[in-house]
């Protein structure tokens, strides 16, 4: 038989004083054990004994009474006018009365006058506290035979034993049934490994076969097909829960969940010992760094365990205090056959597990990262585990090697790009207008009043700027323009921003020229604010899966300005944008700016108007200022602007050449970090901090501070350290 199961099979087998004092202590505990133990457990420990008591204050052991309550102490030994007990029993008033009304009201005198005698005796009591892990003590659990260590049976007969333990005791034997002939064999043995029937073929051979070792080469044959994997594997992944999506509201799909599954089919198919087993899905990722390198990645595709536990919501990582809580527990009832996530809100009733051990591997599992599927939220998987092949690495290295320069280049016009763009800083504005809109607002601008606007004389070179200003909600930021700037006399040219960037939505590139009568062009130019003023550089048609929405970007996606070409409205993500008309889109940390270099010595008036074209969000915020011309700094910035796009261009082509690198659904070591505990589970409300530690039970030996995360000390307790028996026992009772 293969190993595997060979190793399950041996895990089956397998202080005095003077004689007047201690007189005087006798009689004192005899009188205890006679008038006052009953009494107390008879009226005082519906209120003051076991895990709920009232007022602080337990009168189930000596420690407990000494210790007192949140009234403080309660009986002071050898003087009963002291003592908050005797006060309480002998007066009962409303405030201050034991037992309470609902528990039967006053006690009688001869009970008050027995309190009070054992009070002056000196308050004798044997009773000590019994140590606890959880909801069993703590002598029981160290010898409760689930958790000692195994030991080999002697059998009467060992060439016998299977005999005997299928028939049953001399006593009362049980009667084997008749032999099956070779075809029933044959198909029970075949349905028991792989879980298929057998071919007519394989029949015939068998039944043809009449060698002494003729079944034995059936149960060869079929423990070495792929089948036998197939079949046995799917009991564990059950176990463990295995499923190719998240569980959470939209169910994502979990990417490469399979690679996990495969694994665990070919741990199987290829005699994995069982404790190796269990260690690389605890910390397969720990055990790759130690080699040899050609096993590394199917030991980091084994965390997969972890990481496939069930995620919770909208907003996953929000919620990944139950995340944890799945992983828990499936870890304890797969392989410890305990259930651990009882212990999150409170010490477990049963099992010897304490809310403290929950939170001590709580904090191992905080300290791994876990890949991430995404949410409906946020869609894209992120923090999946590289596990290039030798052959990937080398290619991977090639390519960095070869897009260095480009990297390079693009980090070096990047520089100048912001060198030159503090010429734009250190220009001083003018204010000008400025206004705020509500979300779905509009609201008409004008530089001076509309009855008489202000007539501004512009030298060529200056600008005239309108900024869009976010708020908190910047995702809901997306505000239309109409900008109309008139020469006031001489030839009453317009410049109409709108129109300008219809004409030619694409022909930007730091500037949109618009060229009068008189051959006198006018410049626009789109800025991005955030750090300082950036034209804006990357040109996108059609985008954002829309036809006819043109967008303009700066280095980030937002901020952005938006052209709608089409002569009907435009809707994409939450924008409905008006036809043939422009918007602009601020970003996270600032504004966007749109601004007018002046083609000559003109004067000209301002009018416009700005509405927020995405219904939610909290308004936007708007300015117009007068700028000193900056055309020179502006045109060097084209140019850097132009040699950045080539540079982006050619390195984008690169990029369709980078070696894919698979990927696992794994989980991996992330900075140390101590959990605190979650009150009721509640991850708001939080208590006192945890060492990461193994379980009480198990010695609660703790996670050195060097260690990282915790789970490589956690696959040795279980495979070779105090829990080892216990893990053995689990998966040999399931198997069995």
């Amino acid at each position: 038989r293969p190993a595997f199961f060979s190793a399950l099979f041996g895990v089956w087998l397998l202080v005095g004083g003077p004689a007047a004092a201690r007189a005087d202590e006798t009689n004192g505990m005899t009188f205890f054990e006679s008038k006052i133990r009953p009494l107390l457990v008879d009226r005082c420990y519906d209120c003051h004994g076991g895990e709920k008591l009232k007022g602080g204050l337990s009168l189930e052991t000596r420690a407990g009474w000494e210790k007192g309550g949140d009234s403080g102490a309660v009986i002071v030994p050898g003087k009963p006018e002291e003592s908050l007990l005797i006060k309480a029993v002998r007066y009962h008033d409303k405030d201050l009365a034991m037992p309470p009304e609902k528990k039967g009201g006053k006690l009688p005198e001869a009970d008050i006058a027995a309190l009070v005698q054992w009070v002056q005796m000196g308050a004798p009591d044997p009773r000590v506290a019994v140590a606890k892990i959880a909801g069993m003590k703590a002598e029981d659990a160290k010898t409760w035979w689930a958790f000692q260590p195994l030991a080999l049976t002697p059998t009467p007969n060992p060439g016998n034993a299977l005999e005997a333990l299928v028939t049953g005791p001399a006593a009362a034997p049980a009667t084997p049934l008749p032999m099956a002939d070779r075809r029933v064999l044959l198909r029970r043995i075949t349905y028991d490994l792989t879980g298929l029937p057998p071919t007519p073929a394989e029949v015939d051979a068998f039944v043809a076969d009449t060698s002494l070792d003729a079944y034995a080469k059936v149960v060869e044959r079929l423990l070495a097909s792929a089948a036998y994997g197939e079949k046995w594997g799917r009991h564990w992944l059950d176990v463990v829960r295995y499923a190719d999506t998240a569980g959470e509201t939209a169910d994502m799909p979990l990417p490469n969940a399979w690679r996990y599954r495969n694994w665990v089919i070919e741990a199987f198919n290829r005699d994995l010992p069982y404790d190796e087993f269990v260690r690389e899905q605890l910390a397969g990722d720990l055990l790759a760094a130690k080699g040899p390198p050609e096993q590394a990645n199917d030991k980091i595709v084994a965390t997969g365990f972890f990481a496939l536990a069930r995620r919770f919501g909208f907003q996953i990582e929000k919620d990944v205090h139950l995340t944890f809580e799945d992983a828990i527990d499936t870890t304890g009832k797969a392989f410890l056959g305990l259930t651990l996530g009882c212990a999150r809100c409170h010490d477990h009733k049963y099992d010897p597990v304490t809310t403290r051990d929950y939170y001590a591997l709580y904090g191992i599992l905080q300290s791994s990262r876990f890949a991430f599927t995404g949410c409906e939220k946020e869609p894209r998987p992120k923090d999946l585990v590289p596990i290039p092949s030798e052959e990937t690495k080398r290619a991977t290295a090639a390519w960095e090697q070869e897009m260095a320069p480009l990297d390079a280049q693009a980090k070096a016009t990047d520089a100048a790009l912001a060198e030159q763009a503090k010429g734009f800083e250190t220009s001083v504005p003018t204010a000008l207008a400025a206004g705020e809109i509500a979300p779905a607002a509009a609201q008409d601008f004008v530089v001076g009043t509309a009855e008489a606007p202000q007539v501004l004389t512009m030298k060529k070179g200056e600008m005239l700027q309108l900024s869009i200003l976010p708020r908190a909600n910047y995702g809901a930021d997306s505000t239309s323009i109409e900008w109309v700037i008139t020469e006031s006399g001489g030839a009453a040219r317009v410049w109409n921003v709108t129109n300008d960037f219809l004409t030619d939505p694409g022909a930007n590139g730091g500037g949109m020229q618009h060229a009068d009568a008189y051959g006198n062009a006018a410049v626009w130019h789109l800025f991005d604010m955030v750090p300082s003023a950036r034209l804006m550089t990357e040109f996108i048609p059609n985008a954002e899966n829309a036809a006819g929405l043109m967008e303009w970007r700066g280095p980030e996606p937002c901020p952005a300005f938006f052209i709608n070409t089409k002569t009907e409205v435009l809707k994409f993500l939450t924008i409905t944008m008006p036809p043939r008309s422009i918007a602009l889109h601020p970003g996270p940390a600032g504004g966007v700016g749109l601004a007018w270099e002046c083609p000559a010595d003109v004067s000209v008036t301002v009018r416009g108007k700005v509405a927020k074209i995405d219904p939610s969000g909290d308004g936007i915020a708007w300015k117009i200022e007068r700028r000193p011309g900056i055309g020179a700094a502006l045109a060097a910035q084209k140019t850097l602007v132009q040699q950045l796009a080539a540079t982006k261009k050619s390195r984008a082509a690169g990029e369709a050449r980078r070696p894919v690198i698979e990927q696992a659904f794994a989980v991996i070591d992330a900075a140390p970090v101590n959990a605190r505990i979650q009150k009721k589970g509640e991850p708001k409300d939080l208590g006192d901090e945890v060492p990461r530690a193994m379980l009480t039970v198990f010695g609660g030996v703790p996670v050195p501070a060097n260690a990282g995360s915790g789970r490589m000390e956690l696959a040795e307790c279980f495979t070779r350290g105090s829990a080892r028996d216990l893990t053995a026992r689990v998966m040999a009772n399931r198997i069995w």
